[in-house]
């Protein structure tokens, strides 16, 4: 059996074995197990393959118009994010002498993966669009979206296609160029300027183009992967995709794919387990799920860096199997967990037995008290660790953990939440901007309705919760805090949804046949 590896909110596949009632997916008459190999990645863009270490290098957003380039390995499923290169997009690998390069918003870099370490190498202060590599390595750069080549340490614009702007480009086997623009697919042979049109593009256009092993070229839409059939100038739907990204081939020759998926994950009172359970909602396609292993859910916190999913309960903490779609408990099982918080790469909790917050330590073996402020009902640790709390004595912030500051404009707070460098408190009185070394509270907006939980997703977005149902609102303009009501209802049997945490992930999925 063949698998195929998806990065979008997952990332890669392996074979198991064959059944005649296989739950695969089907390619070519050839079934191929479905392996997630990453979650809460947000869009996967320009995967490529290092076929003699099986690494995958992508980019994904990170903020709207921001980008990282990161890495995974295929075998071990070990998720890296490469620093030093400044809005990594682009990347590509010279399958022969298996040199990796990036391209950034200010250049092309080499990347040393023994090393892990990113080197500048040509195209001072250009801004990269794409990379690819074969015999040498070609580039096209934002805005212009021309087309260069670098060879012997010269940069010259590639006269095949020199007045032609360009996405995508791959060259195949028979040295047939093929490549992507805002009107459609071409192919082209090599040293001429005779173009092919294969298909047009009015309205969405490519998403990802790259050859297997064997050299076919492969292309990537928003509904799908598609093989090019050169003979009769047409694609060849290869897999539905719901909302693909990108593709790549590992060095067996399985697919590998990214798609957007995204998820909100929330708490509800499930009527199965009489007590609190949760769940997940994809906010585009509005397909819901439960999440098995966690009977009495209290809390959900989702790392940023590595879009792992955390939950917690009386009986300590939780760690998310995206494939399994189960909570698994690692550890901290004398606790009980009403709170979780992941900022900056540091967790922190809020312990039911005694109302105190605790940092984590050792990946959830071990736990020591964060502040010494007691009766803590509800607490949130902003991007620069200041840690503000709710106590039976009033709203504190806790200067980067240490000297302690009272608000002296607001009693309670019943949520927070962090964007960026602001930090803000909803109570019965509206939204505030919450100082916290002035020990202040600027007033925002009245809010009409009265949430049970509230958060903020990508872009602007804000999802919240009242009674069984979840509403996201959009933003009318980036600059203000006026947004448009967009429902995204939830059906559940007694559902009362009490607490919303988005991630937003897309994977990587990779499939093996045989």
């Amino acid at each position: 059996m063949r698998s195929i590896l998806l990065l979008s909110s997952v990332l890669a596949v392996y074979a198991a074995v064959i059944k005649e009632d296989c739950d695969g997916v089907k390619i070519n008459d050839i079934y191929h197990d479905l392996e997630v190999l990453h979650e809460g990645l947000d869009r996967p863009y320009l995967l490529t393959v290092d076929h003699s270490t099986n690494i995958l290098y992508f980019s994904y957003s990170i903020e709207e118009d921001e980008f990282k380039t990161a890495r995974i390995n295929l075998n071990t499923k070990e998720f890296k994010n490469i620093k030093g290169v400044n809005n990594g997009f682009a990347q590509t690998v010279d399958q022969k002498t298996h040199d990796i390069y990036i391209g950034g918003s200010d250049g092309i870099y080499k990347y040393d993966y023994g090393q892990d370490n990113a080197v500048f190498f040509e195209a001072n202060d250009t801004n990269i669009w794409y990379l690819y590599f074969k015999d040498v390595l070609y580039f096209s750069a934002y805005p212009s979206q021309f087309l260069y080549t670098i060879e012997n340490g010269q940069t010259s614009r590639f006269k095949d296609l020199e007045d032609t702007k360009v996405d995508n480009f791959v060259i195949d086997n028979n040295n047939t160029m093929f490549y992507t623009n805002a009107t459609g697919l071409y192919s082209q042979e090599k040293g001429t300027k005779n173009a092919v049109l294969f298909k047009e593009f009015p309205e969405t256009g490519v998403r990802g183009l790259t050859t297997d092993v064997n050299d076919k070229v492969h292309v990537c839409l928003r509904d799908g992967i598609y093989a090019v059939n050169k003979e009769k100038i047409v694609l060849d739907k290869v897999l539905d995709v719901d909302d693909a990204f990108g593709l790549s081939f590992d060095n067996d020759n399985n697919l590998v794919y990214a798609d957007a998926k995204r998820n909100l994950f929330f708490m509800y009172m499930d009527d199965e387990l009489q007590n609190s359970g949760r769940a997940f909602i994809n906010v585009v396609t509005k397909a819901t799920g439960k999440v098995n292993g966690i009977a009495r859910n209290k809390a959900i916190a989702i790392d940023a860096e590595t879009s792992d999913v955390y939950f917690g309960s009386d009986d300590g903490l939780y760690k998310y199997d995206p494939l399994n779609r189960e909570a698994n408990n690692i550890g901290l099982y004398n606790m009980n967990i009403m709170k979780l918080v992941v900022r900056n790469n540091d967790m922190y909790l809020l312990d039911a037995n005694n109302h105190m917050i605790y940092k984590v330590f050792n990946e959830g073996i071990s736990a020591v008290k964060a502040s010494n402020l007691k009766t803590v009902m509800q607490f949130e640790v902003d991007n620069n660790r200041n840690v503000y709390a709710v106590t039976m004595c009033g709203v504190y912030c806790a200067l980067r953990g240490h000297e302690v500051i009272k608000n002296t404009d607001l009693k309670v707070v019943y949520h927070f939440m962090v964007d960026g460098a602001d930090t803000f408190g909803i109570n019965d009185d509206g939204i505030f901007q919450l100082d916290c070394e002035n020990g202040t509270a600027k007033k925002l907006a009245d809010l009409d309705f009265y949430p049970n939980s509230i958060a903020f997703g990508d872009y602007g977005d804000i999802f919240y919760s009242v009674d069984d149902s979840i509403f996201k609102l959009s933003p009318i303009k980036s600059d203000t805090y006026l947004f448009i009501l967009m429902s995204v209802s939830l059906t559940m049997t007694s559902a009362v949804v009490m607490s919303v945490s988005l991630t937003m992930t897309s994977g990587v999925v990779m499939s093996r046949g045989s």
